[in-house]
């Protein structure tokens, strides 16, 4: 018996996704970068970060451990957004429902808003619906989710409006390119 459709059946596609966006609490990100710091001071300090017969400094262990240890306290605080992508027919709908934006010249030479070049459209007006329909995680009720956008930092709701853009308009990839070799290898042999 045959996996393959029947002729009066399509075959399905599961929806594309995105992998999970993390969004640090508050100021996580920069304690982070000075307890990094820190360990970079020390290593410095300390034979330039270079090992030494029988481990390295007490001082670069200490602060490597600090940040380790608030590393692993701040990813358990974070949030996670998982996008993924909308159906073709949706998509294309969604681009054609907020055109770029024109700006016409003195000369009267007409060119497209600087910000909506990189998009083909009206990123303005764009992001919002693009989130609600690509947002796949976390599940919330579309008040809460407008609730949710709002609190996340101008440079992380930016980083899930990307997201969401990407995985609609980049190509799916080919596994093979995310296979080890030896595997890659045996399938074209086959």
């Amino acid at each position: 018996m045959s996996d393959s459709p029947t002729p009066n059946t399509p075959p399905t596609v599961s929806r594309r996704m995105a992998g999970p966006i993390r969004i640090f609490q508050g100021d996580d990100v920069s304690q982070l970068a000075e307890l990094n710091l820190a360990v970079e001071l020390a290593q410095q300090e300390h034979g330039g970060g270079r090992p030494r017969l029988g481990g390295e400094h007490p001082d670069v262990t200490a602060a490597r451990q600090a940040y380790e240890d608030f590393a692993r306290e701040a990813i358990a605080r974070t949030v996670l957004i998982r996008v993924g992508a909308m159906k073709p027919t949706e998509w294309f709908d969604l681009l054609a429902e907020h055109p770029p934006r024109e700006i016409t010249r003195d000369d009267g030479l007409v060119y497209i808003h600087p910000s909506d070049q990189e998009f083909g459209a009206n990123i303005t007006t764009l992001r919002k619906p693009l989130l609600e329909a690509c947002i796949v995680e976390p599940k919330l009720h579309p008040d809460h989710l407008a609730e949710f956008l709002e609190s996340l930092a101008p440079g992380d709701y930016m980083k899930v409006v990307y997201a969401a853009f990407e995985i609609n308009r980049a190509e799916g990839s080919d596994p093979k390119d995310v296979l080890p070799s030896s595997v890659s290898a045996l399938s074209d042999e086959t």
